[in-house]
């Protein structure tokens, strides 16, 4: 009997232990994308003059295929100019970076919100 529940607490914890390697992978993916998505935006992103210390947050929702269906301001800078220039640089990527791992695309990449703060010298 004893040996039996040392072989269950065994595989409890060898399951613990694939749990928190599958969620430390899906945070990793999660942010290496949110990064690779950050940079295309910033890439088409023509900052408007006079934006120092203004920030907004979008909200996309993308397909699988990383086509964008939607973008909307859920946090204005309270400068439209600014908000305009940020959504109209989302607008005009034909193609996001997504994981191929359609749960983790599923949890965090069908509909996000991401915030930008551009730094200006």
């Amino acid at each position: 009997a004893a040996s039996r529940l040392q072989s269950l607490l065994d595989e409890k914890r060898e399951l613990q232990r694939q749990e928190e390697a599958a969620y430390a992978f899906e945070l990793s993916e999660v942010e290496r994308f949110m990064g690779l998505i950050r940079n295309k935006i910033e890439s088409r992103w023509r900052i408007p003059p006079k934006s120092r210390g203004l920030s907004v947050t979008l909200r996309l929702s993308l397909l699988p295929t990383g086509e964008l269906l939607s973008v909307s301001i859920i946090q204005s800078s309270g400068n439209s100019a600014f908000d305009r220039s940020a959504e109209h640089a989302a607008n005009s990527v034909s193609v996001y970076p997504v994981p191929d791992d359609n749960g983790i695309f599923e949890g965090n990449f069908r509909r996000f919100s991401i915030r930008f703060s551009p730094i200006i010298d």
